[in-house]
């Protein structure tokens, strides 16, 4: 498609579905490519939400987390009612904890928490995630709550002796 219609109505759809099947293949330095003409030839299209989002994720997966930064950060500001909103959190507030910079990761994480439909074990780790960084906030009573309500939970032995190690380091 598009070899024979190089101006055909279609060309960011056919770009995005190309940039799939590399991920689907694991040749991920092509799908990133397709995801980044997206981004800088089609403007306009309603691929470039997903671009931004499927292309920052893998970026960061990548180890490229500044650039993967930029796509997420780009969501965020250009799309502030994206179905991506909540689930970019998770991968910015992780970053952001990575970095240590404790008040840009409380805000992504706590913001991440917001996602419906988030597998319950991704929601333990935020939750986790969340209360390391209240801990180094020097939050401690918030922290301590954080981990009561997660021992609080249904989740499965291994994940409270961990909450219970660092409900004991708090």
């Amino acid at each position: 498609y598009l070899q024979i219609y190089p101006k055909g109505l279609f060309r960011a759809e056919a770009t995005f579905i190309q940039a799939q099947v590399f991920v689907i293949e694991k040749n991920y330095e092509s799908a990133l490519d397709r995801y980044a003409q997206i981004i800088n030839n089609y403007p306009d299209s309603p691929f470039k939400e997903e671009a931004l989002y499927y292309g920052g994720v893998l970026l960061v997966q990548e180890n490229n987390s500044e650039k993967g930064k930029i796509y997420l950060n780009q969501l965020q500001e250009t799309y502030p009612t994206s179905k991506y909103l909540y689930k970019s959190d998770y991968p910015l507030g992780k970053l952001a904890f990575e970095e240590e910079n404790w008040d840009i990761a409380a805000l992504h994480l706590t913001n991440a928490l917001k996602n419906k439909g988030m597998p319950k074990a991704q929601k333990l780790e935020i939750k986790r995630f969340l209360a390391w960084t209240y801990h180094f906030q020097g939050n401690k009573e918030q922290a301590e709550k954080a981990y009561i309500g997660m021992l609080n939970e249904d989740i499965d032995e291994d994940s409270k002796a961990k909450i219970c190690f660092q409900l004991g380091v708090e």
